[in-house]
């Protein structure tokens, strides 16, 4: 859902920032696609399914790498067991 309200404020820009947004997890993977109550949400905010096409993922090291700044929804994740973030561009 963040990504989607990243990108949809970015779209308003003009000209538009060229920031590439992805979105990646930190822990397993237990869904193939943007859960019921994301869908929903994104659909009353944009009157669109903008996650019909998301597919879940996982945070690699190289995409933590390539990163230029990298987003956590909570302090809890900045520790997750098997997944070291670069302190100098990680953030809550």
């Amino acid at each position: 859902m963040a990504k989607v309200i990243l990108e949809q404020m970015l779209s308003e820009q003009k000209p538009r920032p060229r920031i590439n947004v992805t979105a990646a997890g930190l822990g397993p993977i237990s869904k193939t696609a943007a859960s019921y109550a994301a869908r929903y949400a994104i659909r009353q905010m944009y009157g669109r399914d903008l996650l019909k096409r998301h597919r879940p993922m996982l945070l690699s090291a190289e995409m933590a790498e390539q990163a230029d700044l990298i987003l956590v929804m909570d302090h809890k994740l900045m520790g997750t067991p098997g997944k070291t973030l670069p302190p100098d561009k990680s953030y809550v």
